[in-house]
């Protein structure tokens, strides 16, 4: 990476107790309705969307509330219906007093991605003008699928004025992929301009704005490799419309890696 570029890109790998802790449940609450309450060894706490269950777990929900569980090794989905507790045993949700459990199937092609825990990225983006300002690159950052690496995107100089914005895309040894220059704050990148998997590439946004005014920022991404990209873009084929596919594919994501791919999905079911 040449000289000067202040920026950050952490790819940290998942501590060891992590990784057994999900691999070891595997399961994660992809949909709540009404009220309910996660029981673990810590403690109780409100049920939510994205909570991960391990062995011994319990859901308590009140009456009329629902609860949806998946547990990807099998590629199931639990539909709990209160009132009732429900417990998480030997790779299924089972009724523990009171309540209705129904068992449905989510698409292998998701259950098998999800599954294996993956590295995690996070990307820091530091300005290097002297002007503060909050203009950044906001995306590609970190790993990233193909199609959503082509899309440059980057925050507005918020100050009075025309600005234009040279827009430089290279690879860690310097040499540029793709040039341009524009008034909008994204571009995509032209069928010609071909990216290598598991290179890493910088994005520079060179902003400059009336009275000689500047504003540099920068983040970095790399492409995962084909084949795990092969198996999400197959997921994605498979998700449908149900929100619990959905929310699985979200996790998914988280655990491959590709964290904005997660934020996207997990924003598309309402925060969930």
């Amino acid at each position: 990476m040449r000289q000067g570029l202040r920026l950050t890109v952490a790819l940290c790998v998942l501590g060891a107790a992590a990784q057994a802790a999900m691999a070891q449940a595997a399961a994660v609450v992809t949909e709540v309705r009404g009220h309910g309450t996660l029981a673990q060894r810590d403690g109780r706490r409100p049920l939510a969307p994205r909570a991960v269950l391990g062995p011994g777990d319990a859901v308590l929900l009140a009456e009329g509330a629902r609860a949806a569980v998946a547990v990807l090794a099998s590629g199931h989905v639990y539909d709990a219906h209160g009132p009732g507790a429900f417990r998480l045993h030997a790779g299924a949700l089972r009724a523990d007093g009171g309540g209705r459990v129904e068992r449905r199937e989510i698409a292998a092609a998701i259950a098998a991605l999800a599954v294996a825990p993956a590295r995690n990225a996070q990307a820091t983006v530091v300005m290097r003008s002297g002007e503060r300002n909050d203009f950044a690159v906001l995306a590609p950052l970190g790993r990233q699928l193909e199609a959503d690496a082509r899309v440059l995107r980057w925050r507005a100089a918020h100050a009075a004025g025309e600005w234009t914005y040279r827009v430089v895309l290279s690879d860690d040894d310097g040499a540029i992929v793709y040039e341009a220059t524009t008034r909008a704050t994204e571009l995509r990148l032209p069928p010609a301009v071909a990216l290598a998997r598991g290179k890493p590439y910088v994005v520079e946004v060179f902003a400059h704005g009336p009275f000689g005014r500047a504003l540099e920022a920068a983040g970095e991404f790399v492409l995962i490799d084909e084949a795990t990209e092969a198996r999400i873009e197959r997921a994605r084929a498979a998700v449908g419309d149900d929100p619990s596919a959905h929310a699985v594919l979200a996790v998914a994501y988280e655990w491959h890696g590709l964290m904005q791919a997660a934020a996207r999905a997990w924003e598309s079911l309402g925060g969930r």
